[in-house]
């Protein structure tokens, strides 16, 4: 953040970079979602509530947990779970924050929860995180951080 005043008498041309004061993480799956998922959680630990715009952090580590969710929404014409996203505030520059997800059936019984820990996190950074997320042994993750954000964070799981 800064300050600009811009008056009649003088004429300059000023440049304004903006920084984002939040991180994205995406999820994308490399796998199809089973027929009987319908629909998720996402529980994402190590982020924050609330935001100081004095120190431009997030003021807490806590853990946000999403509504139940329609997977159809978020699945792609090849049956993957595509373009999952949040965006958060950080308690710090870059921090590590863990995802859960718990994937239910139409009677909303729980069929497979995925735990993704050690995910890279930056303020004005988008992570994308994309792997297999309905196999049980799926460990082929990769992060990826978004240069249009800032530098790339990539993580495997």
């Amino acid at each position: 953040s800064d300050e600009v005043v811009i008056t009649k008498d003088k004429r300059k041309t000023v440049s304004c970079k903006l920084t984002r004061c939040v991180a994205m993480v995406n999820f994308t799956s490399t796998d199809e979602v089973p027929a009987e998922v319908t629909k998720f959680k996402m529980t994402l630990t190590g982020v924050s509530s609330k935001y100081d715009l004095l120190s431009q952090i997030g003021v807490d580590a806590t853990t946000y947990a999403s509504a139940m969710v329609n997977i159809g929404n978020w699945q792609s014409a090849a049956g993957m779970m595509s373009n999952v996203n949040s965006f958060v505030f950080l308690p710090a520059i870059e921090a590590t924050i863990n995802a859960k997800f718990e994937f239910y059936n139409n009677a909303n019984e729980l069929v497979l929860t995925r735990n993704i820990e050690g995910i890279q996190m930056r303020i004005n950074a988008k992570t994308s995180v994309t792997g297999t997320f309905f196999q049980s042994d799926g460990v082929d993750a990769s992060i990826t951080v978004d240069n249009d954000w800032g530098d790339d964070i990539k993580v495997e799981i």
